[in-house]
């Protein structure tokens, strides 16, 4: 498995929801709680939800 620094890991993942037109801040917030998850142990809540979340995003029907 290849690793990654927790600085590359964050931007990318605040980058990613950004593309899905996820606000600065909102995405700075859901990436620290990703990332806390995933420091804890706790996988399963970690960055592994991150496309479950861009999913989710994508799905809401558009006014």
């Amino acid at each position: 498995m290849a690793l990654i620094s927790v600085k590359d890991c964050t931007h990318a993942a605040q980058a990613t929801l950004k593309m899905v037109d996820v606000g600065a801040e909102a995405a700075k917030l859901q990436v620290d709680l990703l990332l806390d998850a995933k420091l804890r142990g706790v996988s399963s809540h970690g960055f592994l939800r991150l496309e479950r979340i861009i999913v989710r995003i994508n799905s809401i029907p558009l006014s």
